[in-house]
Order: C-alpha cells, then structure tokens, then sequence
C-alpha cells in the first residue's frame, strides 16, 4: 500500500490525461466512419474506451487523498473532465455508462468523513457539476453491443448526482435545484422501455434512482418545495401518457 501511494505521489493527478487523449483521437477516427469495414474496429475502441475510464477511476478513487493535495490537481481536474465531456459527445451508450459511473467512483471518495479523506474545493465540485448539468446525452442514439436500452446510463448519470448532491449540498441554489429537477424529469421521460415487465405495479430501477434523489434534495431553500411537489405531480401523469409524447425527442 505505501509503495502505491508512493508512485501516486510520484506520477501527479495529471499521469492519466495522455491516455484519454489518445482514446478520444481514436475513437474520432473509428467513429466518424459509417463503412461496415470499420465496425468491428470502433466496438473494438468503444470496448478500450470503457475499461480504460473504469481503470482510471479506480486508480483516482483509491488515491484521490494523494492526489488532492498535489498542488496541481485542480488543473488536471479540470483537464480530465473536460476529456469526460469530450467522450460524451461522441454519444454512445457504454462510453456514457462508463463516464458518470467513473464520476460517482471519483466522487464518492471525496470529502467523507475517513482519517485520510480527499478534499474536494469548491471549484472542483462546480467543475464537476458543470459536466453532469451541461447537456448531458439523455437522447443518446448511437449505442454500442446488442443492448440499445439506454436505461443503465441513465441509472448512472442519476446515480452520479447522489454523490454530486453531498458534496454541493450546502451550497445549492434554487436555480440548480431546478436544473437538477428538470434533468431527472428528461432522465424519466428519455429512458427506452423495456422489452418486457414483471408487474407494473413496481418501480424500475431507474424510477427509484430519481425517487432516491429526490429526497436528498433540500427542502429550506425558497420556491424548492413547490417545485418538488410539481416535478411529482408531472411524474405522476407520465402512466396516462403514451410512449410517443413521453419521448417527443427521441428518433424512431
């Protein structure tokens, strides 16, 4: 444990961005193409793409109270996130799942209550922030492997703002607690329906992520209660609506 810690220390917060730039570079090129010869070059990439975020996040979590207070971390911090943005834009489906699960790994292991905790400023949480409420991909349309269901991206992406959630939490605003309201309706109402249901008496996984989240949110701050009780109310008519007006967005 004290030798990886050592070679964190030695190898800075800013080791892995060399990496995700050469991964974005290629996936360019593999994806960019619509030729049947390069198919199973871009799966091939997609597939790089998703371990590499999730061996990096691993990496980052494990040693994010290293790597924290290098005095470099907040421009690397930035720097990976904007190489996150960058991967969502190429839309597809793994690579988003892997993005937002990397970001809740990341964050998970910031500011907690441990003896040797990461510390986490306050610039870095809006940097965070900015990339879970900027146009995030709901509508995803590119999808890699034979599952199109975009429902455990989404899962992720919500599953992200729990963690985003503790750390902003004393400092949230109404204007963002509308912006996290408004995409976790969008979350909702983008998410594929599943090809079959056990009881549709019960919630999906997803429909409990959005509920979970929804009671984290403050409750103290002027003009949120109401809007808690109108996201509800919403929520509550998406059953008598069909699946064309749920998803107006989405390609058929």
């Amino acid at each position: 444990m004290l030798m990886a810690t050592s070679l964190a220390q030695k190898l800075g917060p800013c080791a892995f961005n060399p990496l995700l730039s050469s991964i974005e570079e290629r996936l360019i090129i593999v994806t960019d193409s619509e030729s049947q010869n390069n198919h199973d070059e871009s799966t091939s990439w997609i597939e790089t793409a998703v371990v590499v975020l999730t061996g990096i996040s691993g990496l980052l979590a494990t040693y994010l109270h290293v790597l924290t207070s290098h005095s470099s971390f907040t421009g690397c911090w930035r720097t990976l996130l904007g190489h996150f943005k960058s991967l969502l834009k190429f839309n597809v489906l793994d690579i988003n799942t892997a993005v937002f699960k990397a970001l809740t790994k990341i964050l998970s292991n910031a500011n907690t209550k441990a003896v040797s905790q990461a510390q986490l400023d306050g610039n870095s949480i809006d940097l965070a922030w900015e990339l879970w409420s900027n146009d995030p991909p709901l509508a995803s349309t590119k999808v890699s492997g034979l599952n199109s269901n975009n429902q455990n991206f989404l899962i992720s992406f919500v599953s992200s703002l729990q963690e985003l959630y503790r750390l902003m939490k004393d400092d949230i605003d109404f204007e963002r607690t509308q912006r996290i309201l408004l995409l976790l309706k969008d979350a909702v109402r983008q998410a594929d329906v599943a090809s079959y249901s056990a009881d549709i008496e019960y919630l999906t996984t997803l429909q409990s992520q959005v509920l979970d989240a929804l009671k984290l949110i403050r409750t103290d701050i002027g003009g949120v209660p109401a809007a808690i009780i109108i996201q509800l109310a919403d929520f509550a008519t998406l059953a008598f609506q069909s699946h064309e007006i749920v998803q107006p967005e989405k390609q058929k």
